[in-house]
Formats: structure tokens, C-alpha cells, sequence
């Protein structure tokens, strides 16, 4: 789900602020959900506040934000993949950039090709989880919670 908003509070010093949706409505935020690398957070901006499989991702907008922001929108829950879903994402490298893009952290890879372990974790104000990696030959096994949830085990 993706809204647009403007950042109308920002206090670095406790690393959030507020933003102001263009319906009205208001959110806090914590930097540790901006994801924009090439701009820095402040006061006036028009962000995307984008949540996906109960991440929450932060940036300024671009025009393809505001077109999908036009568009009916499922909410966020019921885009969290599926086990079967990220079996097929491919192989150990394709599923570490899948979940790295969608907020979670390398923590711990070992091993050599073709036998390698990774653990990725994901902290944010309002979630926390756990993705485990293991590549067995060409095979690719996920073990995922979220929030306390179970998604998916080996």
C-alpha cells in the first residue's frame, strides 16, 4: 500500500517526526524507515509512505509513487509472500537481494557455494523478523517469521 504525504515534523535528534498524509491524516515515523539514499529526510517534503509485507519504507516521491497511489490498493497483509511464493524467487543470491530489498538486514552468511546459511533480520518501530537461508546443491530453503508469526519453515 503506498500513501503520499509530506513531512511536516522532523526531529533528528530522536530520529522521527510526522507526516501528514494528503487526505488529512497524520502518522509518526522513525528514520530507520527511510530508505532513500539519494535524499535526506525534511521538513516540507513529499514523501511515499509505503508499506509492503508489513515493512514500512519511506522515500521521496517519484512519479510512478503518485500513479500507484491513484490505484486501488490491497492492504499490506495480504501481500506478504507466501512459503510457495518465495521458493520460487530462485536461487541463495536472488533470495538474499529479494529480502534485502524488502528492509531486512544481513546478519550472518557462512559456508561456500553450494552449501551457504544466512540469517537476515528486520527491526523497525512496528515490526521485527527473521529470515533463515539455506542452500543445499541448487536448492534454496526459507525459514521466516514475522512479528512473532511463523511464515514459512525448513
Amino acid at each position: 500500500m503506498i500513501s503520499i504525504g509530506m513531512i511536516f515534523q522532523l526531529d533528528m535528534s530522536s530520529a522521527g517526526g510526522m507526516i501528514m498524509f494528503t487526505d488529512g491524516q497524520t502518522q509518526e515515523f522513525s528514520l530507520e524507515n527511510w530508505v532513500d539514499t539519494q535524499n535526506e529526510p525534511k521538513v516540507g517534503q513529499k514523501i511515499s509512505y509505503i508499506v509492503k509485507a508489513g515493512h514500512i519504507k519511506i522515500q521521496v516521491t517519484t512519479k510512478e509513487d503518485e500513479l500507484l497511489a491513484k490505484e486501488p490498493q490491497q492492504e499490506s497483509v495480504q501481500e506478504i509472500p507466501q512459503s510457495s511464493d518465495i521458493q520460487s524467487i530462485g536461487d541463495f543470491d536472488a533470495h538474499l537481494v529479494h529480502f534485502i530489498s524488502e528492509g531486512f538486514k544481513l546478519v550472518k552468511q557462512m559456508g561456500e557455494i553450494g552449501s551457504r546459511n544466512a540469517t537476515l533480520r528486520l527491526y523497525t518501530s512496528t515490526d521485527y523478523g527473521e529470515v533463515n537461508l539455506r542452500e543445499e546443491g541448487t536448492e534454496v530453503a526459507v525459514a521466516q517469521s514475522m512479528n512473532g508469526k511463523v511464515l514459512s519453515s525448513f
